[in-house]
């Protein structure tokens, strides 16, 4: 059964019981399956081609789903994006449409469209249909369309990862039941677009199993993480600083052990772990997963320091570390990380043959991380694979290194570079994003690990981010940003 037909399930059974929340407001089942009829309804009046590609340009998430299930009913395939200067970037082909909502600006009127590429205009009140649509019945033999997630990792260019709609209910099954997800679950899904593989995979998992669903687009998101009754939300590692220094957070109580929270998409700095347990709920999972597959592959749960370095594979076994060759890396050796993949997960790119043959070979899928396995079989990341440098004459991953300085100045993020500096010396430059400067003297313990090697340190408010949700470093923009602020102290 498809998702639009879940959602009908839960709307029948309990029409009254609530589906989601969108910044603040909340919608239960039977007015989400109006809501979704008046969309269908709306594109279907449009007559947009089978089998093609429709784009979101919506930014209300509310909105934007209700745009994806119509397009998707209607039998098209959906991808979201921001705004028509993407389309481009993203290489999209079998482009049939743009779907937009009255009073969005996304598409303004003297856009630049590419050939014969329509605009399907909503209801602004799509989301709170004025009218009551037709009634629609289940349809078992609908044939919805896929959707498309954007993943760009650290590098800026963006791949393309299409859901087939033919395992989605045994996707969305297989999701809810790893996340500990039910039909008492209501989980705060933030601000994740639909186009990332946590913005779209979540809900999605949620409504099959009949849980709650929050979103919440407003600047203060934060401060109301936990209102609604939610019982569980993944957050970004700068998220939970921002919510543990957040003056709505209740103070002096017992951490709740009804609540779970999961972190992902960088690393969690240990005080920050500590917190979290201590002030809000002892129940941390810290997990590494990917937009290209359907499962996590490696979590654990927060007891200490260890669980944020090494994480378990899960039972299904298709975690390895392995040399060039395929062979697997002993214990302690550090190889290639690898998964390996089922039906379920995507096996290439949509519309990139050079980066499928990369990432996807013999059966697995390779993320671009450098990883070691302990004797007990946890793993621990040590970085990408083109984030390595060379000290004394050995390649040495990054991440470890990272990690410890991040602790070491009380830093929020922090990225290592070599360079050659104008002199011709080997030069480490460490990147930190941080709200204030450590001490003199807490840099100079940090440079004396490179002892033999000029060290520079360079402060940000903020790196340069990915765009696809997950917030990634854009290490190679933030080295080049480095390096110019090198060139201008050297000149002046």
């Amino acid at each position: 059964m498809v998702l639009i037909d879940r959602i009908d399930l839960w709307a029948a059974r309990d029409a009254e019981r609530i589906a989601l929340v969108h910044n603040g407001v909340k919608t239960s089942y039977g007015a989400f399956r109006v809501a979704i009829s008046a969309a269908i309804a709306a594109v279907a009046n449009a007559e947009p081609p089978r089998g093609t590609v429709a784009a979101i340009a919506i930014g209300n998430m509310f909105q934007a789903w209700l745009a994806a299930l119509a397009v998707r009913a209607a039998g098209l395939h959906s991808i979201a994006i921001r705004d028509v200067g993407q389309i481009a970037a993203l290489d999209i082909r079998d482009l049939s449409c743009i779907v937009t909502v009255q009073g969005e600006d996304r598409i303004a009127a003297n856009a630049a469209l590419p050939p014969g590429i329509r605009v399907i205009v909503l209801p602004g009140d799509v989301h709170r249909p004025a009218a009551m649509p037709a009634d629609r019945a289940p349809d078992p033999a609908r044939r919805m369309g896929g959707h498309i997630l954007c993943t760009s990792g650290t590098t800026g260019s963006y791949k393309k990862v299409f859901v087939d709609p033919a395992f989605e209910a045994v996707r969305n099954e297989c999701r809810a039941a790893e996340l500990g997800i039910t039909r008492d679950s209501v989980f705060n899904g933030v601000n994740f677009g639909l186009w990332t593989g946590a913005g779209y995979k979540q809900p999605s998992a949620l409504w099959h199993v009949g849980g709650a669903v929050i979103f919440d687009q407003r600047p203060d998101f934060i401060d109301h993480v936990f209102d609604h009754g939610v019982n569980g939300a993944s957050l970004l590692p700068g998220m939970y600083r921002r919510l543990l220094a957040s003056p709505a957070l209740p103070r002096g109580g017992a951490a709740r052990t009804d609540l779970q929270l999961f972190a992902s998409s960088g690393f969690l700095p240990l005080a920050l772990a500590e917190g979290i347990v201590r002030d809000i709920t002892p129940r941390l999972e810290i997990l590494y997963s990917a937009t290209e597959l359907t499962r996590t592959p490696l979590r654990a749960t927060f007891t200490g320091k260890d669980d944020l370095a090494w994480l378990a594979a899960a039972d299904n076994g298709l975690a390895e570390v392995v040399r060039e060759d395929g062979a697997p890396c002993a214990a302690g050796e550090e190889g290639f990380l690898r998964f390996g993949i089922t039906e379920l997960d995507a096996s290439a790119y949509l519309d990139n043959d050079a980066a499928s043959a990369t990432v996807f070979r013999a059966g697995c899928f390779y993320p671009g991380d450098m990883a070691v396995r302990r004797a007990d079989g946890r793993i621990r990341i040590l970085g990408r694979v083109s984030d390595v440098i060379n000290l004394r004459g050995n390649k040495v991953a990054v991440a470890p290194i990272e990690q410890s300085l991040q602790r070491m100045l009380d830093a929020e993020d922090v990225c290592l570079f070599a360079h050659l500096g104008e002199s011709g010396r080997e030069e480490i430059l460490v990147a930190v994003q941080a709200a204030a400067h450590a001490s003199r003297a807490t840099l100079a313990a940090a440079a004396e690990r490179f002892a033999g090697y000029d060290v520079r340190f360079s402060y940000f408010t903020h790196f340069p981010r990915n765009d696809t949700g997950t917030q990634k470093v854009r290490r190679a923009t933030l080295r080049n940003m480095v390096i110019g602020r090198t060139r201008q102290l050297g000149a002046s």
